[in-house]
């Protein structure tokens, strides 16, 4: 989990039930507090997560509250890559360039420079 919460709240909570353990995620604008409960008949339980890439372990035991780190600030204008040119939009002129080959006597352009491309 990378919990965060939008400027406009001040707590989120919600529950996911997984495998039989109810996980229950409380975020607060700078923390988040998690909690397991397990069926009576999975016993002591645990479940385990991350928390912005933290490893975290849960127990049925007590929740768990870890704090959210600062968000790096988004750029007010993201950069765009460079637009590649538009289908059909004039191109540089390519040079031509004349290379002298061998070419089978038979032919009577022998000897004559070809124009490669």
């Amino acid at each position: 989990f990378a919990p965060r919460l939008p400027s406009r709240l001040d707590r989120l909570a919600f529950s996911l039930l997984w495998h039989g353990l109810r996980l229950r995620v409380e975020i607060r604008p700078h923390e988040a507090v998690y909690s397991l409960r397990a069926r009576a008949r999975d016993g002591d339980a645990k479940l385990e997560l991350r928390h912005h890439r933290e490893p975290l372990v849960l127990t049925t035991d007590a929740p768990v509250t870890r704090p959210i780190p600062t968000a790096t600030p988004i750029p007010s204008e993201p950069a765009q890559p460079a637009d590649p040119p538009a289908y059909g939009a004039a191109q540089p002129a390519q040079t031509s360039k004349a290379v002298s080959v061998d070419v089978p006597s038979d032919r009577r352009d022998a000897g004559q420079p070809i124009p490669v491309g």
